[in-house]
């Protein structure tokens, strides 16, 4: 129980730790509110504190009209709509990690009661159950969730994601050694689905990206000269990449190309309308039977493979 003087005024405040950190709690001014009465109201909020209430949210919610306010639940709906899917191709990527590791009582919450606690205690939780980089992928989507809701709704209430520091992460250094290449052709060539197979061939011989690789097109593909040329929206410096083809990947693309009809990606969807979209499973199965354990090694670490190849032979990566 405090009083603090500033110009002049006089205020009564309960000063305590509530969820781990310390909240001054305003009872009201002086003469306005008498100590004896002040006192009063710091034994009623002490016992509502005990009861878990948050009286610094319940404040926000009462300073923020509704319209400028919005659940959590709705701002994703909003920002999926008018921002991830028009402009992030990852956007699938990005409601997945918030519907699978964001509470669900959390979607009918107003932003306001999400304190930077709240935040805190769920990235630490996920960090300690699903590791470093998916728990700071999922602080990132949070935070890009609160940043939109400063310029699109006038929330006022600050973004709580901004003062909790993401995990430090420790860049992989794995890749398929040349006494495990064997073992992982030898899957390859076992696989059942042609395209998983191609496209796993095709991601060792030019260490493209796993999107990119999904969206190639025919006509993307100039087989006289060799080269593949990703078009700019298909790349992540939204630029053309032109991508030299050795002969191995030539012969791979000609053979899809005999045998596409009239589909126009070199990796088509199961009806043959658009391009490749799950892979993981058939993949991971991929992985599996060529003895590799769970998690041991990844798509991504196919590219760090082809740079392995790459330096060996004094060129950059890709």
């Amino acid at each position: 129980f405090s009083i603090r003087i500033s110009s002049g005024s006089r205020t009564f405040y309960l000063y305590r730790w509530i969820g781990g950190r310390p909240q001054r709690i305003k009872l009201g001014g002086y003469p306005e509110t008498t100590p004896e009465a002040a006192r009063k109201l710091a034994e009623k909020s002490n016992g509502e504190v005990a009861q878990g209430k948050d009286l610094a949210a319940e404040r926000r919610t009462r300073r923020l009209p509704n319209s400028n306010d919005p659940t959590l639940g709705k701002l994703l709906t909003h920002t999926l709509e008018q921002h991830w899917k028009p402009n992030c191709r990852t956007w699938k990527e990005q409601g997945r990690l918030f519907e699978k590791y964001t509470p669900a009582n959390w979607n009918s919450r107003r932003l306001s009661t999400i304190s930077k606690v709240d935040v805190l205690e769920r990235h630490r939780a996920i960090g300690k159950e699903n590791g470093c980089y998916v728990a700071n992928r999922w602080r990132g989507v949070i935070h890009r969730l609160f940043a939109v809701a400063a310029e699109d709704f006038d929330f006022v209430g600050g973004n709580p994601v901004r003062s909790v520091k993401p995990f430090t992460e420790k860049e992989r250094e794995r890749f398929v050694t040349p006494e495990e290449l064997p073992r992982l052709f030898d899957a390859i060539d076992a696989c059942e689905d042609v395209r998983i197979a191609d496209f796993l061939r095709i991601a060792l011989l030019t260490g493209a990206r796993k999107t990119s690789i999904l969206r190639m097109k025919f006509e993307d593909v100039d087989l006289a000269r060799a080269v593949w040329i990703i078009p700019a929206n298909d790349s992540k410096n939204k630029s053309p990449v032109h991508v030299p083809l050795v002969p191995e990947a030539i012969e791979v693309i000609r053979a899809r190309l005999a045998a596409a009809g009239d589909r126009e990606f070199v990796f088509p969807g199961r009806y043959g309308k658009g391009p490749l979209v799950e892979i993981r499973k058939p993949i991971v199965a991929v992985f599996k039977a060529a003895g590799f354990k769970a998690k041991d090694i990844r798509l991504h670490d196919l590219r760090r493979t082809f740079g392995s190849w790459q330096a060996i032979g004094g060129s950059s990566e890709l």
